[in-house]
């Protein structure tokens, strides 16, 4: 659930791993690794750690979103989004790559279902939205990002969710703190999923496809760009301030010099939504190990 495969038309004949990894977009993986860290960081700060949760959290999170990016670029070729695909410049058989989602997804479900043995039933409700959330993103009926909801969807779903989900899973119970600690994080997410449709706005106008982006338009789009990512280190200040996150968290404040850069270059034109796409990759990672670092230290 991230930014589009980058354009190989000038392979005519790509091989299929090329074509696997390309539509995996293994970068946007930091996006859920992230989350998860945080939520691991936090969990061994607060709470009794089920070190047997570990690793099915970690692996089932990534498995989730991969089948999420394999089933975003299945629909959007569906729905004429993306008209590359199937046509021999990024894979042939488009239906091998809902497959593929399928069973990625049932891989982090099965992961999931062996939690829910161990933990408790409040984990399914976590993962079946999570599931509902990586393919409606795309997918009919509800199509989110097409109906201009997908930074929504992006927030929710690798930020307070994603974290709250895999602490209930590595702790067994529910917790304010995880979610509340994923905030600052999660709206770099959704930084980078607003900053591909930026990218995409005349191709996605061309097909139909009415993001928030091509709702606004190329210069209020930039704007809220910018505020996307100013409001990262802003939410964290207020919740530290508020007390809903420990004041060590403030160390997480080490990075927002790199949004307030990148903000203001692409306001003044030096930098294009591809390359605050690039960057945010980075920055949201770093935003998200920073804050579970600083429970460890709390």
């Amino acid at each position: 659930m991230s930014d589009k495969p980058l354009s190989i038309r000038s392979r005519t004949r790509p091989r299929s791993a090329w074509a696997w990894w390309v539509s995996l977009r293994p970068r946007s993986l930091a996006a859920s690794f992230g989350p998860l860290l945080l939520a691991l960081g936090v969990a061994v700060a607060t709470g009794d750690v089920r070190t047997f949760a570990i690793l099915p959290v970690l692996v089932g999170g990534l498995l989730l979103h991969a089948g999420a990016n394999l089933a975003n670029d299945y629909f959007d070729h569906r729905q004429g989004a993306d008209p590359s695909l199937g046509r021999g410049q990024t894979f042939s058989q488009p239906r091998l790559f809902l497959a593929g989602a399928l069973v990625a997804m049932a891989s982090a479900l099965s992961l999931a279902a062996y939690l829910v043995l161990q933990t408790g039933w409040t984990l399914v409700v976590f993962a079946l939205a999570a599931v509902l959330l990586g393919i409606e993103y795309t997918a009919p009926p509800l199509r989110l990002n097409y109906r201009g909801a997908g930074e929504v969807a992006a927030f929710l779903l690798f930020g307070p969710a994603l974290s709250l989900g895999a602490y209930d899973a590595l702790t067994g119970a529910l917790a304010w703190s995880p979610a509340l600690a994923a905030i600052p994080s999660g709206l770099v997410t959704a930084a980078v999923l607003f900053a591909n449709n930026v990218r995409d706005i005349s191709p996605d106008e061309i097909s139909g496809k009415r993001t928030l982006a091509v709702r606004l338009g190329p210069r209020r789009s930039k704007v809220l760009l910018a505020m996307l990512l100013l409001a990262s280190p802003a939410a964290l200040l207020i919740l530290a301030l508020s007390g809903g996150v420990p004041r060590w968290t403030l160390i997480t404040l080490l990075a927002a010099p790199v949004s307030v850069m990148v903000a203001l270059r692409l306001l003044t034109g030096r930098a294009t939504p591809e390359e605050v796409m690039d960057i945010a990759y980075r920055l949201g990672l770093a935003v998200a190990l920073l804050m579970g670092a600083a429970y460890l230290l709390a």
